[in-house]
């Protein structure tokens, strides 16, 4: 088969591994968009280029996430109490020092 490039890295790479942007989430679109405001999206991306744009999505999810978890750190007032979803603050635990959960079965 012939090679081809990417329409984001210009690599030469086999026409069948490139991954059409139809096929694409639309959060990778987005993400490539974001990033390449020219890419027009005609042309398939190479499996390297698709393996970033993922590792992108997903490193995007555990920020927020991240984000979440520290806004509910900053508004806890328990000391010991359950907390949340279960879980409980470690003895002792106070503003300043890390959150260690431990499960509560009670």
């Amino acid at each position: 088969m012939p090679k081809v490039t990417c329409s984001l890295c210009d690599a030469p790479v086999d026409g069948r591994s490139l991954r059409s942007p139809q096929k694409l989430e639309n959060r990778i679109i987005d993400l490539i968009k974001a990033d390449r405001p020219e890419w027009e999206g005609k042309r398939g991306i190479c499996p390297t280029c698709l393996e970033q744009y993922r590792a992108k999505k997903f490193v995007g999810y555990l920020e927020a996430e991240y984000r979440k978890l520290s806004e509910i750190e900053r508004s806890s007032d328990c000391s010991g109490e359950s907390c949340w979803s279960g879980w409980c603050l470690t003895p002792g635990w106070s503003r300043g020092t890390p959150l260690i959960h431990t499960p509560s079965f009670s």
